[in-house]
């Protein structure tokens, strides 16, 4: 989904510490995911590892987020940018590599997508197509542009049915709108949450 590598991350997991599919949604996401040794050519902007292997690792100030680590571990180190519980799932290491990393962190992953929207204003009702989709918003595609305000959009995720969710424009460019969800239910927030994970794993 995304054009080039966006982040180097060092990869030192053991067995069980992420779950399945999760290192597959990492790349999609723009992170080249490298093995220790390929730090030389690629040099790591963090690590994401199991504490057994802190003895194993050079002694410069690269970020750590370790995997199942006791927190005297974490507090005794000044490089550790986090700590997750294992098997760490995509949306928990997404959130904090985003934290970690960027200086305007995304709460959760997003996926590109092709599904036929429908939006309504008042007495405006015009289709489109949501290109890209995560569980707070979307990237809309369509020849009217949404307003500001609030649209109702109304679109089918597959084998999880109808999701409805008055949104607010936050971008426009080229035909594209970015929309954030200002009010959805918990279960169609969770749905699209579930749809965009099984995107990016698979």
């Amino acid at each position: 989904m995304t054009a080039g590598w966006t982040r180097v991350v060092e990869m030192r997991e053991a067995h069980g510490d992420l779950e399945p599919g999760v290192r597959t949604a990492l790349g999609r996401l723009g992170y080249r995911l490298i093995s220790p040794d390929e730090c030389k050519r690629y040099p790591p902007e963090l690590r994401l590892m199991n504490p057994r292997a802190l003895a194993r690792i050079p002694n410069d100030p690269t970020p750590m987020i370790l995997i199942g680590a006791a927190a005297d571990t974490a507090r005794e180190d000044a490089r550790v940018a986090g700590v997750l519980q294992r098997p760490a799932d995509l949306t928990r290491v997404y959130r904090v590599l985003q934290n970690a990393l960027e200086d305007r962190p995304r709460e959760c992953p997003r996926a590109a997508t092709r599904l036929p929207a429908r939006c309504v204003e008042g007495d405006r009702d015009w289709p489109g197509a949501i290109v890209e989709l995560s569980a707070k918003g979307c990237l809309l595609h369509s020849s009217a542009a949404p307003s500001p305000e609030g649209t109702r959009i109304t679109f089918a995720l597959p084998e999880r049915g109808l999701v409805e969710a008055t949104a607010e424009m936050r971008s426009r460019r080229n035909g594209d709108a970015g929309l954030f969800f200002r009010e959805i239910s918990e279960s169609h927030r969770s749905a699209i949450a579930d749809y965009v994970n099984q995107v990016l794993m698979s």
